[in-house]
């Protein structure tokens, strides 16, 4: 363990751990006496000094000459690593470079011999005269009309050239090709297979001056490299005597010489600063949760087309029958109280969400990935936006029921829900031009920003925006008069408050299908699958034609 004789260390170590302890008692009794709160802030104000006096500490011990001593060598040790990881680079670079040496003189003396070989053998096709050759077949008239056609060595036979001459059939073609191939098997077997020395000497030279170079360069890279490998293999003897030096065995020191005592006190410090933070903690969150109140509700939010005097008469069958009402509506000891909670469409939601038939027109699909093939939400319209590939981006602000749907990338629309119905504008994206060229039936009436509305469609992420939620495509969408849900509170003194009207709303509720089934759909898709709307269902029990 790093023994030290720093006084001011010690006594500050062993105030900590007293204070600490002496502190965890009147702190219990604050808890307990339901000063939690007050008694969490003291302990965290503890825990921000014990963090100071740590640092401090710790600066002090960044000071001590051994310390000092150890950071010095430590920094020679690292220098003399980096300049040897250098030494040994520049030693791998002059070694690849040897190899690519050998190899680009053998290529190169290996293009000048197919050069002089290539030369060898057209001097002796053009110096192989046609008019002096044995061809079986051919006469020295055909002679003169092939010289005629500038057809004169060997060098200038071949198809292409002799097929206009007049006289020469497939027989004589062929002999004289034949001919031309004969001469340049002789030659090319007696071609140079070897560079004479004074045309391989002048590449060999200029290569051995490069190997000099590099030879060089890579012996003194190894000479730098053995010295460091020998200051390093010097130093780090005179560095073991620093490795007990550390802020771990400061502190213990600091607490005690005796490394057992020394951990002993190291734990009961954190055992108090734990307990501290328990203690605290606990009474704050005890004396900050509310008391719980038992209110009776009646949730009438069901009953929105009912008249408030029907939600009394509900209510009047939940009290207990050993009170005696003094009114036909309201009970005498009781008042009735309508409070407004969240908003919500009155009757024009559907009851099952289907997927529609505008999945097919969306373009590049393989960019989203399905979760749901169909969900219902409802919220705010924030804003609509015209999109180049033809769909509009509606950003819907989800009541809070739905708003576990949206994703992170989702912030980057303000925390809205994207919705998209398909091809409802002229594309001008490449892409997607043929997806929506074949939608018969794209939406037609579409939200404005502002609305409270109901939407349905496919829940899908899209890769192409970061991985954020959006129904895409819109398959439907609804509208209809907004009603307050309501909750009735009772409570001790005979009063009424109404806070909407209940009654007197004519609201789509369902359709009557062509095939004689019922619908609760109230929007576009509704009777998809059974011939149509026959006509449309309302709250007040009309059907009225589409």
């Amino acid at each position: 363990m790093f023994q030290h004789n720093d006084k001011v260390a010690q006594k500050t170590i062993r105030f900590l751990l007293i204070f600490q302890l002496i502190e965890l008692f009147p702190l219990a009794l604050l808890t307990l006496l339901g000063y939690g709160s007050l008694a969490l802030v003291i302990a965290i104000f503890t825990v921000f000094a014990i963090a100071g006096v740590l640092g401090w500490l710790y600066l002090r011990f960044q000071s001590h000459p051994l310390v000092v001593e150890k950071r010095s060598l430590s920094k020679q040790k690292t220098n003399l690593q980096s300049r040897i990881q250098s030494e040994q680079r520049r030693i791998s670079s002059s070694q690849q470079k040897r190899n690519n040496l050998l190899q680009s003189e053998k290529n190169e003396l290996a293009a000048a011999l197919k050069a002089i070989q290539g030369a060898f053998i057209q001097t002796g096709l053009n110096s192989s005269r046609l008019a002096d050759a044995q061809i079986p077949g051919i006469g020295p008239k055909l002679k003169e009309r092939l010289a005629a056609h500038a057809v004169l060595t060997a060098a200038q036979v071949n198809r292409n050239s002799i097929a206009s001459v007049d006289g020469l059939g497939d027989v004589k073609t062929r002999a004289i090709l034949s001919w031309r191939n004969n001469v340049y098997a002789q030659l090319d077997r007696a071609k140079p297979m070897a560079l004479a020395d004074d045309q391989a000497d002048p590449i060999k030279a200029k290569y051995k001056i490069q190997h000099a170079t590099n030879d060089k360069e890579e012996a003194n890279a190894r000479t730098t490299k053995l010295d460091l490998d020998h200051a390093l293999a010097d130093l780090l003897p005179k560095m073991e005597p620093f490795v007990p030096i550390t802020f771990r065995n400061y502190l213990l020191s600091a607490m005690s010489a005796k490394r057992r005592t020394a951990n002993i006190m190291a734990a009961a410090i954190v055992v108090t600063t734990i307990c501290l933070c328990i203690v605290t903690g606990s009474g704050a969150l005890i004396s900050s949760a509310p008391t719980a109140t038992i209110v009776p509700t009646l949730d009438i939010a069901s009953i929105y087309t009912s008249s408030v005097q029907t939600a009394f008469a509900q209510l009047t069958e939940t009290i207990p029958a050993t009170t005696t009402p003094t009114s036909t509506n309201v009970p005498p000891s009781f008042t009735v109280v309508v409070f407004p909670t969240s908003p919500m469409i009155a009757g024009n939601t559907p009851a099952e969400c289907d997927p529609g038939d505008q999945i097919p027109y969306v373009y590049s699909p393989d960019r989203l990935k399905v979760i749901s093939a169909c969900i219902h939400v409802s919220g705010y319209v924030d804003d609509v936006r015209k999109e180049a590939d033809g769909d509009l981006h509606i950003l819907l602000r989800l009541d809070s029921e739905y708003t576990d749907l949206l994703k992170p990338a989702n912030a980057n629309e303000f925390g809205d829900l994207v919705v998209e119905p398909v091809c409802v504008n002229t594309p001008a994206q490449a892409d997607a031009i043929d997806a929506c060229k074949n939608d018969p039936d794209p939406l037609q009436t579409l939200p404005v920003k502002g609305q409270y509305i109901w939407m349905e469609g496919r829940y899908v992420t899209d890769s192409d925006h970061g991985g954020w939620a959006e129904i895409h495509p819109l398959e439907r969408w609804g509208v209809s008069n907004q009603v307050q849900s309501t909750q009735v509170y009772v409570t001790s003194t005979l009063a009424v408050f109404p806070t909407a009207t209940m009654s007197g709303l004519r609201v789509r509720v369902g359709a009557t299908c062509k095939d004689g089934s019922g619908s609760t759909a109230t929007g576009r898709g509704a009777c998809s699958h059974h011939g149509g709307v026959s006509c449309w269902e309302y709250s007040d029990g009309t059907c009225t034609n589409p």
